[in-house]
């Protein structure tokens, strides 16, 4: 009969030695962890390999939103730092976006498999030095200054206060629980309710992410992004913790956080069955967040613009024709 826990032995505790079936059992699950973080980096790509070895990667997942490019891409470059940069196109590849890349001497990946965190998964471990990761959506309007801002919050955070963020972002106006800090900063919020009533932080589905009305109507009050940004970065609350499933279409993360999370998790059959799985990396960055007791922050006096929800877009995109104006840097 297999002993457990500890035992005298010559008037000392000692550990009982291992059973066999304990033994076995953590090497099946050291396996079937290594398996499992092999499945999820398997993919046929292409990666056309650019300035690479920097301790900061910035990946862009682009390829489905076109309409958008002429006016995120000259934003993305601008608000570029000293880092690896990697655009990448999950399941689709594009002659414009490798040639721009080129030119800027930036890498580009496209993944045969449609899957936001399959591609993301590859393309981080395509990138061993980068201890510090960003992540960016297509759809990302970015002031100037915001993504060096936002690193330097991560470590400013972690240096004063002992805990290392899961990951850290920006206020995002159009989701549910930033739009009442951003509007309430700007001093919109009471207009905001009277015409379209509240919504509360936990009302996620019932807020903007679901009304194209309310995004139209919260670009036409916060753009141009520039002003509105120098108006928060004067705000006393520097960081908030987000008490509900938050935005990640721009957010800053370590690349132990990743990688003690077992990678982002890939649903294969979703895939092969044409589901959409575009947000199975905020559920798990938020949830996996949680599960390492690492706290989702919130940068309060920085601003990033998202075009709109994914099931808003093509119902947006004739707002975006009749007002270039607002997305115009």
């Amino acid at each position: 009969m297999y002993q457990f826990g500890k035992i005298e032995k010559q008037g000392q505790l000692a550990l009982a030695e291992p059973s066999p079936a304990a033994s076995l059992y953590r090497f099946l699950k050291h396996y079937v962890r290594a398996f499992e973080k092999r499945w999820r980096t398997t993919d046929y790509y292409r990666f056309e390999k650019g300035a690479v070895g920097h301790d900061a990667l910035l990946c862009a997942l682009i390829g489905r939103k076109p309409e958008l490019w002429p006016y995120t891409l000259p934003r993305l470059e601008a608000a570029m730092g000293d880092n690896d940069v990697c655009l990448t196109s999950p399941g689709v590849y594009s002659n414009f976006l490798s040639e721009f890349c080129k030119a800027r001497g930036w890498s580009y990946l496209s993944t045969a498999t449609d899957d936001p965190a399959l591609a993301q998964n590859i393309c981080y471990k395509l990138h061993p030095n980068a201890e510090l990761i960003v992540k960016i959506e297509e759809d990302c309007f970015l002031p100037r200054s915001v993504l060096p801002a936002l690193v330097d919050r991560f470590y400013a955070v972690e240096k004063d206060t002992g805990y290392e963020p899961g990951f850290i972002a920006p206020l995002v106006p159009i989701d549910s629980f930033a739009a009442p800090i951003v509007l309430n900063s700007l001093g919109l919020l009471e207009e905001f309710e009277n015409k379209f009533g509240t919504g509360g932080a936990g009302q996620a589905k019932a807020f903007a992410e679901t009304d194209t009305e309310i995004v139209r109507w919260i670009w036409e009050h916060t753009a141009p992004l520039e002003r509105t940004a120098k108006r928060l970065a004067s705000s006393p609350d520097k960081i908030l913790l987000a008490p509900v499933r938050y935005d990640t279409g721009l957010i800053a993360f370590k690349r132990k956080f990743w990688e003690d999370g077992g990678y982002l998790p890939v649903f294969r059959r979703r895939v092969m069955i044409g589901r959409d799985t575009s947000d199975t990396d905020q559920c798990h960055f938020c949830c996996e967040a949680m599960a390492q007791s690492r706290p989702v922050v919130i940068a309060a006096d920085l601003l990033v613009g998202r075009f709109s929800a994914n099931s808003q877009y093509q119902e947006m995109l004739p707002f975006l024709d009749e007002r270039k104006d607002l997305f115009t840097a």
